[in-house]
């Protein structure tokens, strides 16, 4: 999938490329930070990036917010472009981020939820309690 999408990416940079992927569709780099932004998706790791993705039946409210946006997209399914829209007041340049700052940061959390596997201890319940704090602190 990878490839597939860096591939894509030479002729639309800037262009959110949502892959099908069985019953999900897949965004990578960049375009998974941008969807994290407007719709809230969670990001995840994949290789030496990060990537969120959805539901087949959630293309529809994804469409519907990057139309809002003025976001251009691709929908590719089956190595195809099935779905596209191209705004002539393209919003996808205006979203700044330094996406080797969002890798890293993910290899630091990577890295501590291991520390905490293997060395699980006694007072992990006040290290997690600590933790909620500082997040509920935040919201």
């Amino acid at each position: 999938m990878l490839e597939e999408y860096y591939k894509y990416k030479i002729d639309y940079k800037d262009f959110i490329i949502m892959i099908k992927s069985g019953n999900f569709y897949e965004i990578l780099d960049k375009d998974a930070v941008i969807l994290n932004q407007i719709l809230g998706y969670i990001l995840s790791k994949i290789s030496d990036t990060v990537k969120c993705g959805f539901p087949l039946s959630s293309l529809n409210k994804v469409i519907t917010k990057l139309n809002e946006e003025q976001i251009n997209y691709i929908v590719i399914d089956n190595k195809e472009i099935v779905n596209s829209e191209k705004f002539n007041n393209n919003t996808y340049k205006t979203f700044k981020m330094d996406i080797n700052t969002i890798k890293y940061n993910f290899i630091r959390i990577n890295k501590i939820t291991k520390y905490l596997n293997e060395n699980a201890y006694s007072n992990i319940n006040e290290l997690l309690e600590e933790i909620e704090k500082l997040i509920n602190g935040r919201r």
